[in-house]
């Protein structure tokens, strides 16, 4: 009961910044899905939290242009952590629905596909997952306003990305169902706590394999109290060609972005090498690999319909881990050093990572 107290008390404050936050920014929150005409139009909201106590959770509710089935919603979730050990270590949320079974409402900002909801006006914000696998809760409050990582026709064909849950704090419970041997009657939650994350909204008209071979991301978790936390996406295309920016973020200043940054990848695998500068302005450090979260190859959740339909664009490879990075910010007034945890993420689209088949003879 106790717990049940406590998460509807936060879920009335999440209500409260919901009611507000409309007036800071009238373009930021849950908008609604553009459905695009064009055969490669995609578009999707993605939630990444890592928790205080380990666990990590992700969600993307997707809305894409399927050989037969136009403006296809879909939304696939993950939960990892200790308790989600006794449940097969990772518990995934998955469900797909086409165009006249999913919906959008304007006046809530809210998403939602089967009985998954995305909701929020900024800075607050609520995702619920719940199918027969499982209930997922989740909370969360941007730190910034929304940030455009890559305009619309940005360089190479990359997709339009938005941060639109900058700096976001979180705080989430979880049930299991009966699908992985949950009790579909449990009342009682388990609370996953508080935790750090982000809220990226990505928007392509373009298949993602012909624009990003590969793309590496980090984004900051924890840092000490006044330090600016780094967020870094860098874009790799099928031709080679590279794209990196840097953001520091702040809650007491506001965003400073790098768009000359390199970011280098040593042979170990385990530890990259970051440079950037801008104005007067110089970052040197490293990223170092700390422990794994989660390895997550899509075709291997789809059924043979979806992997069907949905061709190249799921062919798509995940690695999710915990980083720990140690930079140097060096300004006219002097040096500050960064460090702290972060999600460190490195997907690869196309081939993928494949191991060779051997046969035996």
């Amino acid at each position: 009961m106790a717990k049940r107290i406590q998460f509807n008390l936060l879920q009335g404050l999440m209500f409260t910044l919901l009611a507000t936050g409309s007036s800071l920014a009238q373009d930021q929150g849950i908008q609604p899905p553009s459905l695009g005409q064009q055969a490669s139009y995609s578009e999707y909201w993605e939630q990444q939290f890592l928790f205080d106590d380990g666990t990590f959770v992700t969600s993307q509710f997707l809305i894409t242009n399927l050989p037969i089935s136009k403006h296809h919603g879909i939304q696939i979730g993950t939960l990892v952590g200790n308790s989600t050990q006794a449940y097969g270590g990772r518990v995934i949320i998955k469900n797909g629905r086409p165009r006249d079974s999913w919906g959008f409402e304007p006046t809530k900002q809210s998403l939602s596909i089967f009985s998954h909801v995305l909701a929020g006006q900024h800075p607050g914000y609520l995702m619920r997952l719940a199918n027969t696998a499982a209930e997922l809760d989740v909370l969360f409050s941007a730190g910034e306003d929304a940030i455009e990582l890559v305009a619309p026709n940005g360089p190479f064909g990359l997709p339009q990305i938005t941060l639109y849950a900058p700096l976001s704090q979180a705080f989430a419970r979880w049930r299991p169902g009966p699908e992985i041997g949950g009790d579909a009657e449990a009342i009682d939650w388990i609370k996953i706590g508080h935790g750090h994350g982000i809220g990226v909204h990505v928007r392509q008209t373009h298949e993602l394999h012909k624009s990003i071979r590969r793309w590496t991301r980090m984004t900051g978790t924890k840092s000490s109290a006044g330090v600016p936390v780094p967020v870094l996406h860098q874009f790799v295309t099928p031709r080679g060609e590279t794209s990196t920016v840097l953001l520091l973020l702040s809650l007491s200043s506001p965003p400073q972005r790098f768009d000359n940054v390199t970011l280098i990848e040593k042979k170990t695998g385990t530890t990259w090498n970051l440079q950037a500068s801008m104005e007067g302005q110089r970052i040197i450090g490293t990223v170092v690999i700390d422990k794994p979260l989660d390895h997550f190859i899509l075709k291997d959740h789809l059924s043979g319909i979806e992997k069907l339909v949905a061709g190249a664009s799921a062919d798509i490879d995940r690695t999710q881990t915990i980083a720990r990075y140690t930079l140097s910010l060096e300004t006219a007034t002097g040096t500050k050093q960064l460090t702290g945890d972060a999600i460190f993420e490195d997907v690869i689209v196309g081939e993928g990572r494949r191991k060779r088949n051997r046969r035996l003879r």
